[in-house]
This record gives C-alpha cells, sequence and structure tokens, in this order.
C-alpha cells in the first residue's frame, strides 16, 4: 500500500493510470447534502473518460436507487458513475437473510421508513421488542439522542438488536453538523445493547462494491488496482485500509474545521495513532476532487 508525503494540500490531480476502480465516497466529497460540488462531479466524468470503473460507496441507509434519485437533484447525473452500494443495501440484504419473514421495528425519519417498506422489509408498529431497523433519528428530533433513550431503555429489557443502516455519527449539512444513526448506534452499545453497523468501514460493503466492479470490467481485480475515496477517518480511512486499499484522503469534507484548527500533519498523526499502525499514510492527500 503506498505511502503519501504531507506537503502542501491541493486539489485531487490526475490519478495514476494504474487504477482501474474507484470507490468513491458521496457526502463530503461529492455534496454538502444541499449543493453539489461541480468540480467534483468534473472528476466524475473524466474518470469515466478515461474507462475507469466508478463506484459511489456511500454509508446512506438508504437502497442505491434513492441514493441515485438524490444525486440527480443535486445535479450529480447518472452518467458520471456507474453504481452506488450503499450502506442500507448491505443493511437490508442481512435483514432479510438473517431474519426471515420478520418483522422489524423502525427508528428513523418517515421518509425512511417508507423506502424501507417499499425495499419489502416488514415493518412493525407494535413495541420495539423486534429486530430494530435504525437509519437516523425520529421526524422532528433530530440530533436530539436524549429523546430515543427511553425507546432504547425499551429495546434493552426485551434483548432487542440494532441493525444501524448508517455507522457515521456526523455529516455536515450545508455549513451545519448534523448527527446520524451511528451516534444511535454508539449509545445503545454504550446502554449495553447489541449493534450490528453495515457500512463503512466493516469489510461487507468492500466485497458487495468489488463484485459489482468485477461484473462490470468483466475479470477479477486485484486489489492495487482499486483507490478508495473519503473524507472520514473512521470510515472510509480505516475502512480502505483494513480491506487493503489505496487510499485518497479529502480535507475538506467532514473534518474540514479539526484540520482547519490543528493542520493536516497533526491531525493525521493524531487520527493514525488513535486508528491505525504507526507509520501509515494515506495514498493522496486532497482538498478536495477536481
Amino acid at each position: 500500500m503506498a505511502g503519501g508525503a504531507i506537503g502542501a494540500i491541493g486539489p485531487l490531480g490526475p490519478l495514476s493510470p494504474h487504477y482501474a476502480v474507484i470507490l468513491c465516497d458521496i457526502w463530503g466529497c461529492l455534496h454538502n447534502g444541499v449543493a453539489a460540488f461541480p468540480a467534483a462531479v468534473q472528476s466524475l466524468q473524466r474518470w469515466q473518460d478515461e474507462g475507469r470503473i466508478v463506484i459511489l460507496l456511500t454509508n446512506a441507509p438508504r437502497p442505491a436507487e434513492s441514493v441515485r434519485k438524490q444525486l440527480d437533484r443535486l445535479g450529480i447525473p447518472a452518467r458520471c458513475y456507474n453504481a452506488i452500494v450503499t450502506s442500507g443495501d448491505t443493511g437490508l440484504a442481512a435483514a432479510r437473510a438473517d431474519y426471515p419473514e420478520q418483522a422489524f421495528h423502525f427508528i428513523g425519519s418517515s421518509a425512511d421508513r417508507d423506502i424501507i417498506a417499499e425495499a419489502g422489509v416488514t415493518l412493525s408498529s407494535e413495541g420495539p421488542h423486534n429486530p430494530v431497523i435504525c437509519t437516523g433519528f425520529h421526524e422532528g428530533y433530530v440530533d436530539d439522542i436524549t429523546h430515543h433513550e427511553s425507546e432504547m431503555e425499551q429495546m434493552l429489557i426485551h434483548n432487542a438488536i440494532m441493525l444501524c443502516f448508517n455507522p457515521d455519527r456526523m455529516v455536515i449539512r450545508g455549513t451545519r453538523a448534523e448527527l446520524c444513526a451511528g451516534a444511535l448506534g454508539e449509545q445503545y452499545q454504550q446502554m449495553g445493547g447489541i449493534v450490528r453497523f453495515f457500512g463503512k468501514p466493516y469489510q461487507p460493503i468492500y466485497d458487495y462494491a468489488v463484485k459489482i466492479a468485477e461484473g462490470l470490467i468483466e475479470r477479477p481485480l486485484t486489489k492495487p488496482e482499486i483507490i478508495a475515496i473519503g473524507d472520514g477517518v473512521h470510515t472510509d480511512l480505516q475502512g480502505a485500509y483494513h480491506y487493503g486499499l489505496d487510499f485518497a484522503f479529502i480535507t475538506g469534507g467532514i473534518e474540514q474545521e479539526k484540520i482547519a484548527t490543528m493542520g493536516v500533519e497533526a491531525f493525521l498523526k493524531e487520527a493514525i495513532a488513535d486508528n491505525l499502525p504507526k507509520g501509515y499514510r494515506p495514498a493522496i492527500i486532497a482538498s478536495h476532487l477536481a
């Protein structure tokens, strides 16, 4: 795995031609939840023109088709990428396989509830004694962990397992930080509950993405042919490292405020000390896609 030197941080330029497949994060790299980043869209199109396979790899708790519609609305057209792989897809696959014919309690927005139901999963209106699917916070209570604690206490009483469809703790929506389902999953764990997280940094979402890429390229892939791009330390960076992929770290995403305060060298030193082997460096460090 390559190690990148840390110098002046600029935009992500041309990628080495040996990368046949790009696994690119979405939120923080391609958009901020409110608007697309035009230079990032141009990067996607350039990679497509170069004949690379571009798979968007996201911890969105919804199926890929729902994410595609959101990207269309933001101005990121489907011609810019080959496929979308979501944590929601991997979570739904596990829910169907591991809990056949089971009804699930649900924590999340009404829109997500409708999307999960439309995907063929039965959601129960009864109390939280079933396995619980969590895609985020209940309607009207975004960022309010306290509001959800009594519900999680009832889950504990019934030994309910939480299936967390988004391990992210936080995103930046526009300029505002907003908690995600991972914050609730972490809280439930701290309370003593059992949580199964789906998405980055866990192996199944990478296995799924590589399988799709191999189908598109019509041959087996080696890991040095794949590069992952992302802005999250605990999700993107750790996931790429543990899966054995080169990684391009985008500093202008979720960690931008901390990096602006600490500097990228100090930030990475702290992040690597807490999470990865000493001496590791991302293959590429860039401020944004361009």
